[in-house]
């Protein structure tokens, strides 16, 4: 009877549950379908925000373009032998002229990485001479070019430069066979006011149309047209724009937008070009797009069918099988923290997964009263090395309060030597005792390099001389401290060897790549014959001490290397760039610069 009893009580139950699920899953899954045609229209707008936003880069890619062309003239303009051949080619022989000239445009190709588009320079002197850097469809003679329209425009005219957007195309037809070309037109000036010469510019713009179109969706359409409706370029020449879906763009007067044209059958998206007056078009099949959509809804019903059934099999599992045992499990387990973990679960009473679940618990007890036992000898051990590390900066404190004594004695008594010692000494002993900061600026390193090199001046008798070779621009880059002054004295202690020699270390600070590099290299004898002639008996730290702190700082990011030269010692050592965040006033916050 209480058998019965019980397996009527648990049928009961899992028809409740799955009466509950179903209850819950229909009306998300009546609401899911009801908001699913509105995802046609949210899908529309996103398909045009990611044609817009390919426009734009279609755009920015143009103007680009037509940048670099504006500074290939700069580049032209400002060139010296460009210059000297302009105003007196009677010192240069013709031959030597224009293979000057033709080394020039490859210069200015290969240094712009001008492969495509392909771009067309003509230039003319004011002497008779014409220089290009393409073969004409028909022989450019200096009389003939000079009576056009565009000469007289920049001679005449007070304008420097211009744009002609649809120049007749005049480069010959193996080169180019586009019908027209964007070209560039400038007064060539020495120092901005004296010009010399006059350069026309072109870009043939349909084949770089051509080659973005190439990495574009092959279902879409792109179109470039003028502010009149006239068609300039296009990706598919057998799909035109209609008349009216080029009214709509024209009369629309917007710098950008999208709507369906009047057929009911494309999605058009345009972007206005302000530089040029132009309009950069979109075509996207609206059956190719809600095909995709159907798609997705006939998945998703799917998928959606499968869910809820996993939901309800998952259902009466975890209610038949885990409920009752969970709830026995949670009570024992809230005596926990009463217990203070001393609770263990009796482990006879559980099986299967129950069983095992107890059984990581018992360890997961015991593994807690292992890390408290741990944490709190930790924390002891903690304490006494805090406390030695007070008792160790006794020395250190000591010493730089007795030279600050002797300083002010030494300003009193009038001796300048000593007293620039001290304030040298002084500094480097108020950076070693901060232990807080491990990166400073290189302004503040290169600041205790100066100190150490005064101080070492004194005893050497200045036989040695440091010279410096950095950007000032690098002096708020972050550097480990204390990472250049041991480099420095080993050159120093290692390379001073008779006082008739002087030493000369050069320091030398750049970044490659994404990188900070510093050198030391010195002239002196070398760091294999210097260590044979040391007498120093006890092994050095500092190369060792900055490799650990390299590690510790930056892992496996940086090294140090030292390299020896035929005539002296070159230590390298690398990190990574970083740049002090200006709003943290001076903090050890960085922001990483990675061009």
């Amino acid at each position: 009877m209480r058998i019965r009893s019980r397996w009527a009580s648990t049928t009961l139950k899992n028809k409740l549950i799955l009466t509950f699920s179903v209850l819950i899953v229909l009306p998300f899954s009546t609401v899911s379908l009801y908001h699913f045609h509105q995802f046609e229209y949210i899908m529309q707008e996103k398909i045009s925000e990611q044609v817009n936003d390919q426009l734009g880069s279609i755009n920015r890619t143009l103007e680009d373009l037509m940048g670099v062309a504006f500074k290939t003239g700069i580049l032209i303009e400002q060139d010296s032998l460009v210059v000297s051949y302009f105003k007196r080619p009677e010192d240069y022989h013709l031959l030597e002229r224009y293979n000057g000239m033709d080394a020039k445009f490859m210069s200015i190709n290969n240094s712009f990485f001008l492969s495509s588009p392909s771009v067309y320079y003509t230039l003319l002197d004011f002497n008779g001479n014409v220089y290009t850097s393409f073969r004409s469809r028909e022989t450019l003679f200096y009389k003939d070019l000079i009576e056009q329209q565009w000469y007289k425009t920049l001679v005449k005219e007070p304008t420097d430069y211009y744009w002609i957007l649809n120049d007749e195309n005049y480069v010959n037809s193996d080169l180019s066979r586009s019908a027209a070309l964007l070209s560039l037109y400038m007064v060539l000036k020495e120092d901005q006011h004296n010009s010399f010469g006059v350069a026309r510019i072109s870009l043939d713009f349909s084949e770089w149309f051509e080659s973005v179109a190439r990495n574009l969706p092959a279902h879409q359409d792109y179109f470039i047209m003028e502010e009149n409706g006239e068609m300039i370029v296009q990706s598919n020449l057998e799909r035109n724009l209609s008349l009216g879906t080029k009214d709509s763009i024209i009369s629309d007067h917007k710098k950008e937008g999208y709507f369906i044209n009047e057929e009911k059958t494309n999605l058009i998206n345009y972007e206005y070009i302000d530089t040029l007056g132009w309009y950069m078009v979109n075509r996207v099949s609206l059956d190719v797009m809600y095909e995709q959509v159907n798609e997705m809804k006939t998945h998703y019903m799917y998928t959606f069918i499968i869910l809820i059934l996993l939901f309800m099999i998952a259902t009466l599992i975890i209610s038949t099988t885990y409920t009752r045992p969970l709830k026995d499990l949670q009570k024992k387990m809230g005596k926990v923290a009463e217990d203070k973990l001393k609770t263990h679960l009796p482990e006879k009473n559980y099986q299967g997964e129950m069983l095992a679940l107890a059984q990581n618990f018992n360890g997961m007890i015991e593994d807690l009263n292992q890390l408290v036992k741990q944490l709190k000898m930790e924390e002891r051990q903690k304490e006494a090395v805090k406390y030695q590390m007070l008792q160790a900066q006794l020395n250190p404190h000591f010493l730089h309060n007795t030279l600050n004594t002797v300083k002010w004695l030494a300003i009193r008594e009038g001796n300048e030597q000593i007293t620039d010692i001290c304030i040298s000494l002084g500094k480097l002993l108020e950076a070693s005792l901060n232990h807080e900061q491990e990166l400073i600026s290189l302004d503040e390193e290169l600041a205790l390099i100066q100190s150490y090199e005064f101080i070492q001046k004194f005893r050497y008798q200045s036989t040695f001389e440091i010279f410096y070779e950095y950007d000032p621009s690098y002096n708020r880059v972050l550097v480990p401290k204390f990472s250049l002054q041991p480099l420095v004295e080993n050159a120093i202690y290692h390379g001073i060897t008779t006082k008739e020699r002087v030493l000369k270390i050069s320091i030398r600070i750049y970044k490659q790549n994404e990188y900070l590099f510093m050198e030391v290299m010195d002239n002196g004898v070398g760091l294999h014959v210097a260590k044979i002639n040391s007498k120093r008996k006890r092994p050095g730290i500092g190369l060792k001490n900055i490799r650990e702190r390299l590690a510790l700082l930056f892992n496996d990011r940086a090294d140090l290397k030292i390299l020896t030269l035929s005539g002296g010692t070159k230590v390298k050592l690398y990190f990574p760039f970083m740049l002090m965040n200006k709003d943290k006033g001076g903090s050890a916050d960085v922001d990483r610069i990675t061009r």
